[in-house]
């Protein structure tokens, strides 16, 4: 667990990738 822990960069990575899906999914949703 730790090690995982240890990975920022690729949680970091992770978190980017996720937000830039939720911004697409929010920016089609305002346009309804």
């Amino acid at each position: 667990m730790w090690r995982k822990l240890l990975e920022f960069d690729e949680i970091e990575a992770d978190c980017s990738q996720v937000n830039r899906v939720i911004n697409s999914l929010g920016r089609g949703l305002s346009k309804g």
